[in-house]
């Protein structure tokens, strides 16, 4: 058996499945984010307040629905 653990999206995208939810969160444009590089590991300093209002609203909702990219077996079998 291997065991795989995702730190800084090695085996998952969490960072841009994120977005949409960040968004919402933080009431602004997905484009916004993108062009500011923003997700949920860098969010701006005027936003950190509410990060783990955040985490609790939407991450046991939707982090274990983060995709896993297609050659993630191959990092794991590694």
């Amino acid at each position: 058996m291997n065991i795989g653990i995702d730190i800084d999206d090695t085996i998952t995208d969490t960072f841009d499945y994120l977005m949409p939810y960040i968004a919402e969160y933080f009431d602004v444009d997905i484009e916004y984010l993108k062009n500011n590089n923003i997700s949920y590991s860098n969010l701006p300093e005027k936003w950190k307040k509410d990060e783990i209002n955040f985490a609790k609203k939407y991450y046991d909702e939707v982090i274990l629905d983060t995709p896993i990219k297609p050659n993630a077996s191959s990092y794991i079998k590694k």
